[in-house]
């Protein structure tokens, strides 16, 4: 799921399947040839299932769409180095795709930021969660996740892309937090010097 195709691939699934491969060439802006090789290893792993097929002209195409609405990435409780590079690597591509159908949609859909028809919400935050605090925001999390998997089908209505993330930050001390209270660094514990003086002789 780490390549940028493959999360392309189940993003245009999720909005339009079951679809072709042509279909999905057009909502991704890729060329169809260059996603064979992409749904093939999707379609073998699970996360890409075939959907039945369709006459298009002498052709017959097929059609295929997530193996379930909703796919979560399902890890040990204790997360190895692998287990977080990939993490890392799945969360790159999916904020890459997302920067796409941004750019996409403020190119070609009527953008309002607010009144009654607001429809684009984009923020960033650096909060302090209390245990409560991030208790209550779990809720609201999981209460997005029921409303969202209610709009999944059928489809209908405006399509809608949303991106929800949260992390815990780790802290970096400064410097002068490391040296123990009272006791002075060696750069503090140096006199300040003046500037630096020349001395020329006279000839």
């Amino acid at each position: 799921m780490a390549a940028p195709q493959r999360m392309q691939v189940i993003q245009a699934c999720a909005a339009i399947g079951p679809c072709s491969i042509a279909e999905i060439a057009e909502h991704t802006g890729r060329a169809a040839d260059s996603l064979y090789r992409h749904v093939g290893l999707l379609e073998r792993h699970g996360l890409v299932v075939r959907a039945g097929s369709r006459k298009k002209g002498r052709h017959t195409e097929r059609l295929y769409d997530l193996a379930a609405d909703f796919l979560k990435m399902r890890l040990g409780k204790r997360l190895s180095p692998a287990d977080r590079k990939l993490i890392h690597s799945t969360g790159a591509a999916i904020s890459r795709g997302v920067v796409r159908e941004l750019g996409r949609s403020l190119r070609e859909a009527d953008i309002y930021l607010d009144g009654p028809k607001e429809n684009l919400f984009l923020t960033q935050q650096m909060v302090w969660f209390r245990p409560e605090d991030l208790k209550a925001f779990r809720a609201i999390v999981r209460a997005l996740d029921r409303l969202s998997d209610r709009c999944r089908t059928p489809r209908g209505g405006v399509l809608f892309s949303t991106f929800l993330t949260a992390f815990p930050v780790p802290q970096r001390r400064r410097v002068a937090d490391h040296a123990p209270r009272g006791k002075a660094g060696p750069a503090a514990s140096r006199k300040r010097r003046g500037p630096a003086r020349t001395q020329t002789k006279k000839r």
